[in-house]
């Protein structure tokens, strides 16, 4: 494999602990493709696998080492505006709140480019938990100690606007 000693994208974030990658799907398309196929041992619901071209893949890796351990795709043309269309842990980096890591990493990705956003419906039943979590903590952070800690009177909008959420998953 031609990945193995350096894996393909360009690096977006960088941890001590953990590296994340922006593959493109035109470009490494092979590699997505077998990422996608992997998956579906895993997940029933997924259904993209051979139609890469319109998608990125963002890919952790553990700083220092070559294995992906987790990885969110993301559609490039969604009407919808969702910022993730699949999410992963694969089976032996689970309970290292990766996939939590990926979904706040996606919703920096939406924030930074001034859209709000969230997943592709429908969400799997651990999907769902997940998003549920996340969106939960997310709210309260803002509320308690976030930008919405000191606002008087409070909006669905003002909630949508700080954190990213889109209102009917806020609601």
């Amino acid at each position: 494999c031609i990945y193995k000693k350096r894996p393909p994208g360009k690096i977006v974030y960088k941890s001590p602990k953990y590296t994340i990658r922006r593959v493109k799907g035109s470009k490494h398309q092979l590699f997505c493709q077998c990422l996608c196929l992997f998956t579906k041992l895993f997940l029933d619901n997924k259904s993209m696998y051979f139609k890469v071209d319109h998608y990125e893949f963002y890919i952790v890796y553990e700083t220092g080492f070559n294995k992906p351990m987790a990885f969110f795709s993301k559609d490039l043309v969604s009407y919808q505006q969702n910022n993730l269309a699949c999410v992963l842990t694969f089976p032996p980096y689970q309970r290292r709140r990766l996939g939590s890591l990926l979904l706040e990493f996606s919703y920096r990705l939406s924030r930074y480019e001034g859209i709000l956003s969230g997943p592709e419906l429908p969400l799997s039943p651990f999907g769902l938990i997940s998003y549920l979590k996340y969106w939960s903590k997310a709210i309260c952070y803002e509320l308690v100690m976030g930008e919405l800690a000191n606002f008087g009177r409070l909006t669905l909008e003002n909630i949508a606007t700080v954190t990213g959420i889109r209102i009917p998953d806020i609601i």
